[in-house]
């Protein structure tokens, strides 16, 4: 979809909650007390370039005025992003598209459906599972609750919540069901 100009802002927005598991964002975050951005109102002073590589600095909605980092490993999102933070200037708009369009768009995609915070759940929930798969399987009850909550810890970070947060509603609790099985 992002070689077709009529879809390209939604399918390269949508990517930004996919990936670095951004919020969709809204206009309304961008006039409240504690202004927040999210994938649809990113403007170009938002995009960081570094010697380590693209990372998306701002505040979120959930975040209370608290500046989250998105660091972007895709380099192929990576450039995309440049790209348009130049075309956008500082203040401008890197995508011509609103919350409402794209939270259609993803429900049409791969089978339909699906929510934006569907995508986020699903990286989330890879976060957990790749943190569960690095970690020696918890053998007392005290363990297993200190080891649930780094990983929640983990996804939090990600996703630029808090560690309850990610627990309760971005990381599907079946990927805890191998601790089980050791």
């Amino acid at each position: 979809d992002a070689k077709d100009p009529a879809l390209k802002d939604r399918a390269e927005c949508l990517k930004l909650v996919m990936q670095p598991g951004m919020r969709p964002g809204s206009d309304h975050d961008t006039q409240a007390d504690h202004k927040s951005y999210g994938a649809t109102t990113l403007e170009g002073r938002h995009v960081v370039e570094s010697k380590d590589g693209v990372t998306l600095r701002l505040v979120t909605g959930k975040n209370k005025g608290r500046e989250v980092e998105f660091p972007i490993g895709d380099k192929a999102v990576a450039g995309m992003l440049l790209a348009r933070a130049r075309e956008a200037g500082s203040d401008g708009r890197l995508f011509k598209v609103s919350a409402d369009e794209l939270r259609q768009y993803s429900k049409v995609k791969d089978g339909g459906g699906f929510k934006t915070k569907d995508h986020r759940t699903a990286l989330g929930t890879e976060v957990a599972v790749r943190a569960i798969a690095g970690m020696r399987a918890p053998s007392t009850v005290k363990e297993r609750k200190a080891s649930v909550k780094e990983v929640a810890t983990r996804v939090a970070r990600v996703l630029g919540n808090t560690p309850s947060v990610a627990l309760k509603s971005y990381i599907d609790p079946s990927v805890f069901i191998p601790w089980s099985k050791r």
